[in-house]
């Protein structure tokens, strides 16, 4: 993948887990490196590292938060600093950079209350430990995968779980947004439409709240 977290992955949060249980700490050091400003917003200046819980086990936890939110959004999801409206410090300190409200639409809210909760601005309000941590992921583990895919389409994605694929689009209609979902056994071509989730909308941020909702339920539940 080029944007890094792009798909919402198994595999992605068990090997996050397993660098946690490993004991292993992050170094904010190593995470001041960023795409856009060469700084992480972990860590945006000494000050702000400093009052985010420097040094210590919470800053980790923070850390760990960032860096799962990338893993799981994508670098695409942490726009340059430069187009934000104060300094990188000021946004990461005040919480408003990483977006805790800015996620792929299939990301589903277990997962986006944990990574709001290890990015805490108030170290109390954090897990308390990268083992909470491990464990809050290990909890939000997806049955689906999940993917964006480009096809000339509105939107549409891809998934996968050990038994099934999926596919789901939005498409323009007849006026309209259309947004259908298949899966099919694997090893199987013939595709299969979930009836109850294909529906159309007159507006486009509303078949892609719908679509929003499907993602996330046939990514936790694999139905």
């Amino acid at each position: 993948m080029t944007d890094l977290g792009a798909c919402f992955e198994e595999s992605d949060f068990r090997d996050v887990a397993t660098y946690i249980q490993s004991g292993n700490v992050v170094d904010l050091e190593i995470l001041r490196t960023n795409p856009h400003s060469g700084r992480c917003p972990a860590c945006s200046g000494d000050g702000a590292a400093f009052r985010l819980g420097a040094s210590s086990t919470l800053a980790d936890v923070y850390a760990l938060g960032v860096t799962t939110y990338r893993l799981v959004n994508g670098d695409a999801y942490l726009p340059d600093p430069a187009s934000l409206a104060g300094s990188l410090e000021e946004a990461t300190t005040s919480g408003a950079y990483p977006n805790r409200n800015r996620h792929r639409a299939y990301v589903p809210k277990p997962v986006r209350s944990l990574l709001s909760k290890a990015m805490a601005i108030d170290p109390t309000g954090r897990f308390q430990s990268a083992a909470e941590l491990r464990h809050a992921l290990e909890k939000a583990q997806p049955v689906v995968s999940w993917t964006e895919i480009q096809t000339g389409a509105e939107a549409a994605w891809q998934g996968k779980s050990s038994t099934q694929n999926w596919n789901a689009e939005v498409v323009p209609l007849g006026g309209q947004y259309a947004f259908s979902v298949r899966r099919s056994r694997l090893g199987s071509e013939t595709q299969k439409r979930v009836v109850k989730d294909c529906v159309s909308f007159a507006r486009l941020g509303d078949v892609m709240k719908h679509a929003g909702k499907v993602l996330q339920r046939v990514g936790l539940r694999g139905c």
